[in-house]
Parts: C-alpha cells; sequence; structure tokens
C-alpha cells in the first residue's frame, strides 16, 4: 500500500506522533547538494533532517487545530469526548433550550478563534502524578 505524501505548509499545525502540537511557521528547503530539510515551530527549529524522517514523526498535520484533536484529548481544560466530521464534543456542560448539554465546537475555518489551549492525551499520560499506585 501506498502512503499518501504529507504536504507541509507555513501556517499549518502539527501532532506528532509522541503527542506534541506545533505551528509550523516557516520551512527552508533543501539545496542542491544539502538534502536537509529544516521545520521552524512556534519559531524553533523542529529537526534538521531528510524530510522522509521529519514526515515518520508527524500522526497528524492541518491549518486547522481542531482536525488534530484526538478522543481524550483536553481542550481548553476539558476533556474530549467524542470527535466527529462536524464537532468535538467536551465534558463541559452547558444550558441550551433548557436542559444541559455538552458543549460543542464546530468544525469550521473559524474553529483556531475558540480553542485556547489543547494537551494531548500522550502528552497527559506523562505528565501525571498517580497517587498510591
Amino acid at each position: 500500500m501506498i502512503e499518501k505524501k504529507k504536504v507541509l505548509r507555513p501556517d499549518m499545525y502539527i501532532r506528532t506522533r509522541d503527542g506534541y502540537i506545533r505551528h509550523i511557521i516557516d520551512i527552508i528547503f533543501p539545496r542542491s547538494k544539502n538534502p536537509e530539510w529544516f521545520l521552524y515551530l512556534d519559531g524553533k527549529p523542529f529537526d534538521t533532517c531528510g524530510l522522509a524522517e521529519i514526515g515518520k514523526n508527524i500522526a497528524k498535520y492541518s491549518f486547522n487545530l481542531i482536525d488534530l484533536v484526538e478522543e481524550e484529548d483536553f481542550v481548553n481544560g476539558y476533556k474530549v469526548l467524542e470527535v466527529t466530521d462536524e464537532y468535538i464534543k467536551l465534558d463541559k456542560l452547558v444550558y441550551f433550550n433548557d436542559k444541559l448539554e455538552n458543549v460543542r465546537i464546530l468544525k469550521v475555518e473559524s474553529s483556531n478563534n475558540f480553542i485556547h489551549s489543547i494537551v494531548t492525551k500522550e502528552r497527559f499520560e506523562r505528565a501525571k502524578y498517580i497517587v498510591n499506585d
């Protein structure tokens, strides 16, 4: 099976396989005799290696942060309960039409304006402290 080629562009967001979400600021393409690529993420170099190596570490990429969110991540401090093609559902209740409903963030172009923070499930697992385990 042939893997789909990744097309990365400045101003995209990436989710790495180890759970980091980063913003691509710039991409420095290789010169004729220098096969190394440089990705500048959040203003810092991400990697200095061949494109194949960079591609292996990227799990998802998009111009919209919401496309990188997975179930069990935390968005704006609330656990993500469900991810669909149309929205993400958070573990935050609000009154809507006289009943309690979970907050949903729609997957639209402006959804980046509603996301202030993301903690991926991978990063959460690494950072948590378990009491009496």
